[in-house]
């Protein structure tokens, strides 16, 4: 989860050109739910070839249980929510 995270933010800060990053780590039931979002400048998912961020997120999610979703819009920022079971 803690390298998940790591990405997101990373992400953001290196591409996104955000000037707000909201973090909100939450468990709910038995999950931990993450959500990463940024005001940046957004992208479209289909057009994103170079580099393994977004495709790490998801395999590792993946790996322990649990989900990545991204969702971004050009222009708009970009949401990460991430939920992984508490083992």
């Amino acid at each position: 989860m803690f390298l998940i995270c790591k990405e997101a933010l990373n992400n953001a800060l290196k591409y996104s050109k955000a000037t707000k990053i909201d973090i909100t780590l939450k468990k709910k039931n038995e999950n931990i739910i993450l959500y990463v979002h940024d005001n940046g400048k957004g992208f479209v998912l289909t057009d994103t070839t170079n580099g393994n961020g977004l495709k790490n997120m998801k395999t590792r999610a993946k790996n322990i249980g649990g989900f990545c979703q991204i969702d971004s819009i050009k222009g708009k920022g970009t949401k990460i929510h991430v939920e992984v079971p508490i083992t």
